[in-house]
Order: structure tokens, then C-alpha cells, then sequence
């Protein structure tokens, strides 16, 4: 692709380790459009950070040092003079608190602001902050998003589901993607990883990644794999969040569940498992479940929109179960058996040609970009 384009800036929170920022490195980096990219960050980095990242990909990151807490006291008027000095055309804002401010930093200006939705705030927000905080976020967020004229969900069915909800003609689908450089079947064995992690060889592993928040359902899981009963299994958990320290206390005394808190590398974890499994209610289209199938993990998966969305195009990489029913969990878990499994493995090749690749999204932002530059 063309790296001649007018200049972009990302407009992050900051470049914590989670998949928005490693969506964004890889759109700038896939899309061809690195020289003419920045990054401009709103708060200090914390010690999870990609910031390093960023760097050795040749991006140019500055952050402009807001508080937390005041933000608002000036913020917009701090990113709008970071995006006029640099000769900013077009401002890619990612997350509630860039979207609110680049909206109003960009207001009277030449520069245009593209918004990217991963989710559904009003289920996402209420369930991250303490609910009353998270519901005026969540409602100041519709405020700008009914307003600003260049939005982008990151799967169908988000935009489906907020067109529904409250019109926004201007807002387009482009389906994350994962990227299968790095996410891939190949590479580890099996065997020596499960030895590296001093996991039994012969095992039955499920694996679960994502916060420990309530829309994730963990304890649905949890409470799934304990009711199948299976001697032969192992259920691994990868993260952190509020009801972290409660569940892991409250299974602690069952050795066949193993908690590994969060990683920076969920890779070896993926090739070493055996299934994924996520009981959500509410996602964008998640970065775990697609990563996985790309490691070759089938996934066993509520059926909300999202899932089912995936699952479209790769139909025999996994099972669905109904939204909140641990018993239909339960017993998707007690009935799986090799040949299942191995048929579901080979189901989950079809990721590849999906839609849901980096290549593939980063070209439809390259083209989305393009058109509102009037290329």
C-alpha cells in the first residue's frame, strides 16, 4: 500500500497491554501507512505498557501528560493544538475518553476524526467502572458517537446492534482481525510446553482468557467444568480484573483448576490447550476467541451475535451453547471426546481465509481512510 497520504494520529488513553493497542500497532503496521502515522497518548504509561512496542516498529508516540482525574480541565484544548502543530488530517480515536476529546478537539477544525467502537458501551462501561460512573460514561459516549460523522464498528454485529438501537447512518463495519504471523498452529510442541509449564502431558486442557469482569461469565465456566465432572481435564485461567482474587480463592482447593493470572504472551498457552471456552454476554469481536481458533483451539462459546459472527465463516471450528445455561456448558465439556475435537481443529484452519485477518482489516482502513481523505 501507498505510504504518500496525508498525516494520521492514533489518539489512545495510553498503550496498555491489551488488544485495542496491539489492534492499533498492527492496523499502522499492515496498512502501509507507518511514515505517515503517530501516536498521541493522553496519559502517562503504566508499567504494563507497549510502549517499547510502538517503538521498535518506528512509530513516534507522545503522550500528552493529562491527569486521570482533570482531564477534562483543558484536555480537548491540549489535543487540539498536539494535532495542529503536527499537520494532522485525519485523528483515529480509540476508547471513550479519546473519542469525548478528540470530538471536541477536532470541532472547527480541518482535521477529521475517525472513531473505532469495540464494543457496546452501554454493556461494557456499567460492568468496568463502578455502574453509576459507567452509565454517564457510557451516556456521554452516545453523545459524541450520534454526533461524529466517521464511525466504525469492529465487527458486524456491533453495527447492526447500534444502528438498531439509535440510527448512526454513518457507521461502517471492519471486522478485527488477528494476526496469524504470530497467532498460528505451528511452532511449540505440545508436549514440551505442558512440560515447561508443569502441566500434565496426557490432559484434557480448557483454556479461558479476558478479565475477570461480570459480562465475562467466568464463573459460568468455572462452575460448567466442575459440573462435567471429567477426571481426564484440566481448566487453565489467564487474567486479571475485580473478581479475580474471589474466584481463585473460591476454587483454590480444586487442583484440576489453575490460575495463571495475566500474560504478556498468551501464545504458548494457546498451543499447549486443548479447547477455549468463553461464556460472555457482551463483546465487540473478541481478540481471544479469534486467536485461538487461529492457534488452532476450537472454542466452545455462548451464542451471543459476536460469537455466532465468527462462527459463520468458521462453522466447524466450535460449538455454541445458550447465553447463561451452565448446564448446556456443562455438558458440551462432558461429551467432547478426540474425534470432536480433531474435527473441530481442522474447522479452525478456516480463519484464515476469513474475513477476520489483519491483512484484511487493515485494508479496509486503509480504504476507509483514503475515501474520507478524498483519495
Amino acid at each position: 500500500m501507498r505510504e504518500k497520504t496525508d498525516k494520521l494520529a492514533y489518539i489512545l488513553s495510553d498503550l496498555r497491554r491489551v488488544g485495542p493497542t496491539q489492534q492499533t500497532l498492527n492496523i499502522i503496521r499492515y496498512a502501509g501507512l507507518k511514515k505517515a502515522s503517530q501516536v498521541l497518548t493522553l496519559f502517562p504509561e503504566g508499567p504494563d505498557t507497549m510502549l517499547d512496542a510502538y517503538r521498535a516498529a518506528g512509530i513516534p508516540v507522545a503522550c500528552l501528560g493529562l491527569s486521570r482525574r482533570r482531564f477534562f480541565a483543558g484536555g480537548a484544548g491540549r489535543l487540539r493544538e498536539a494535532l495542529r502543530s503536527r499537520g494532522i488530517a485525519l485523528a483515529h480515536s480509540c476508547g471513550i475518553i479519546p473519542d469525548i476529546l478528540t470530538y471536541a478537539a477536532c470541532r472547527g477544525t480541518d482535521c477529521r476524526q475517525v472513531v473505532t467502537l469495540r464494543n457496546f458501551p452501554m454493556e461494557d462501561a456499567p460492568t468496568r467502572m463502578h455502574p453509576l460512573l459507567g452509565k454517564g460514561a457510557a451516556a456521554a459516549h452516545l453523545y459524541v458517537l450520534k454526533r461524529a460523522p466517521n464511525l466504525v464498528a469492529c465487527s458486524r454485529s456491533i453495527q447492526i446492534k447500534m444502528q438498531a438501537r439509535y440510527g448512526l447512518p454513518n457507521m461502517v463495519s471492519i471486522p478485527n482481525g488477528v494476526d496469524i504471523s504470530r497467532f498460528s498452529a505451528g511452532g511449540q510442541d505440545k508436549a514440551a510446553l505442558r512440560r515447561q509449564y508443569k502441566l500434565p502431558e496426557k490432559a484434557l486442557i480448557f483454556l479461558s482468557t479476558g478479565s475477570f469482569i461480570p459480562r465475562k461469565h467466568i464463573a459460568d465456566t468455572l462452575e460448567a467444568f466442575v459440573r462435567a465432572g471429567r477426571q481426564d481435564a484440566l481448566f487453565i485461567l489467564l487474567g486479571e480484573g475485580g473478581l479475580y482474587p474471589f474466584l481463585r480463592e473460591q476454587y483454590r482447593k480444586i487442583p484440576a483448576i489453575r490460575f495463571f493470572g495475566k500474560q504478556a504472551d498468551v501464545v504458548p498457552f494457546l498451543r499447549l490447550s486443548d479447547l477455549f471456552l468463553s461464556a460472555s454476554e457482551s463483546e465487540g469481536l473478541p481478540n481471544a476467541v479469534l486467536e485461538a481458533m487461529a492457534c488452532g483451539l476450537p472454542a466452545f462459546l455462548s451464542d451471543i451475535p459476536q460469537h455466532k459472527e465468527i462462527l459463520r465463516q468458521c462453522p466447524d471450528g466450535g460449538l455454541l451453547f445458550p447465553l447463561g445455561d451452565v448446564a448446556a456448558l456443562a455438558e458440551r465439556i462432558r461429551k467432547v471426546d478426540d474425534r470432536a475435537l480433531a474435527r473441530m481443529r481442522e474447522g479452525t484452519r478456516a480463519i484464515y481465509a476469513s474475513d477476520f485477518t489483519m491483512e484484511k482489516m487493515a485494508a479496509g482502513y486503509y480504504r476507509y481512510y483514503m475515501e474520507r481523505l478524498g483519495r
